[in-house]
């Protein structure tokens, strides 16, 4: 008798595990635009490499349904769009090819009374491709907002990833590589 009544509770109890798992179900907003990426891969004297592990991704956004994908692919394609001047002269010299690190160390959405705000850190750290000698370290962050809803936020994550770009490429530029 105690065992069918322990098997009835823990069939419900699952059952309702369920319902709640399925009810609260987040809706995943890609933040890359939908058409597809033309550019031409050629060798770069900077390999850029993202690495999101400290954070969770797809980017939840607290006080809404909404979680933001591919954030760690948008940060590759704004960076490397962002270095591609500073790669060009680079490559113009002939310097020893570069790798940078960037770690994406903070990522936080919020909607709050009809306001999109998302907030970013990383840290990059750039080293020579051969023998793996440290070269430099830095760190970058960003915040942007919008009164937008959550599922049309993806422009506000951009923003930071375009301006979290930016600085690194500022920095970048700034050192004497050769």
């Amino acid at each position: 008798m105690l065992l069918a009544l322990a098997t009835r509770v823990l069939r419900h109890s699952l059952s309702l595990a369920v319902l709640v798992m399925g009810c609260s179900g987040s809706n995943v907003v890609s933040v890359l635009p939908a058409q597809p990426n033309i550019a031409q891969q050629r060798a770069r004297p900077v390999r850029v490499t993202i690495d999101a592990t400290t954070t969770h991704l797809p980017l939840a956004v607290a006080g809404a349904n909404t979680s933001y994908g591919d954030v760690d692919h948008a940060f590759a394609r704004a960076i490397e769009h962002a270095l591609e001047a500073t790669s060009e002269e680079l490559a113009h010299r002939k310097a020893q090819p570069l790798g940078l690190a960037v770690e994406l160390v903070e990522a936080h959405a919020e909607y709050s009374r009809d306001r999109l705000v998302v907030r970013m850190a990383v840290r990059a750290t750039l080293r020579e491709n051969s023998g793996n000698v440290y070269v430099a370290q830095t760190h970058a962050h960003a915040t942007a907002s919008a009164v937008v809803p959550p599922e049309r936020g993806a422009p506000v994550v951009l923003d930071c990833t375009d301006s979290i770009a930016d600085q690194l490429s500022g920095w970048l530029g700034g050192l004497d590589l050769r």
